[in-house]
């Protein structure tokens, strides 16, 4: 997110310190892997989206060992 002037914007932080939010969470990463797992093509454009895939499908030069 751009700061607007000279105000800094801040992301809000999640605290897990109530059971509900621990199992709001779990939910979130269920669903979050079952949309990962849906398909291989799924799957490979969230491993671009984070940096680990090339565009080509390739490994980024981080996690290709190299």
């Amino acid at each position: 997110m751009k700061p607007i002037g000279n105000k800094r914007h801040r992301k809000a932080v999640v605290t897990l310190n109530t059971p509900a939010a621990v199992a709001r969470f779990k939910q979130l990463a269920r669903d979050f892997d079952a949309r990962l797992r849906a398909s291989p093509e799924a799957a490979q454009l969230v491993l671009r989206r984070e940096g680990v895939l090339t565009a080509k499908g390739n490994l980024t030069r981080r996690y290709s060992g190299k």
